[in-house]
């Protein structure tokens, strides 16, 4: 099964993974971490004014882990990589073709999770030297999220607290999917 923590910048994500990992909660299943960090340590655009090209390879990407993987838990999914694609295209960045190819991998893509794990901002932005810490930006992504999230429909377990109880919750639904499936 495949699962994936999902939301804007500097919501967590990075420290949910962590603490999951430390724990060894989920030892049959490969843990994913830092797509657009090592993207970006490539030469990959990311953050405002990304490009299509940058945007497809982050969608690709995420397209190949999960052909590659069948159990894993990743910190980013093809939503996350669509939300930021999507705020490009609304402010300007590329065409709307290109965003039509941008969707079809996404939508090809976003099938082959599970479920999702949603993190909506709760806190302030942590200053981290990779991502933007504009709090209106973090604010528009999250609203794209949302919109996204609505317009497919998507298998979506909201999460929320601390990093102790956001843990609790992605375990027990994990577990759950499990058993259901």
């Amino acid at each position: 099964m495949r699962f994936a923590l999902s939301g804007a910048h500097s919501v967590g994500k990075s420290t949910i993974i962590k603490e999951i990992q430390d724990k060894n909660l989920f030892p049959n299943n490969t843990i994913i971490t830092e797509i657009v960090r090592t993207l970006a340590a490539q030469g990959i655009k990311i953050n405002k004014g990304a490009d299509h090209k940058s945007q497809m390879i982050i969608l690709e990407e995420h397209y190949k882990n999960t052909l590659r993987f069948e159990k894993m838990i990743t910190d980013r999914c093809a939503l996350d990589a669509f939300a930021y694609a999507t705020w490009d295209y609304l402010n300007g960045a590329y065409t709307y073709a290109e965003h039509k190819e941008q969707e079809a991998i996404f939508l090809d893509t976003i099938k082959n999770y599970n479920l999702i794990f949603y993190i909506a901002p709760e806190f302030d932005i942590v200053d981290d030297g990779f991502r933007s810490t504009d709090a209106i930006y973090q604010k528009a992504i999250h609203d794209i999220f949302i919109k996204l999230i609505e317009k497919y429909n998507l298998p979506i377990c909201y999460v929320s607290g601390t990093v102790e109880q956001r843990v609790q919750i992605i375990y027990k639904a994990v577990l759950k999917t499990i058993v259901n499936a």
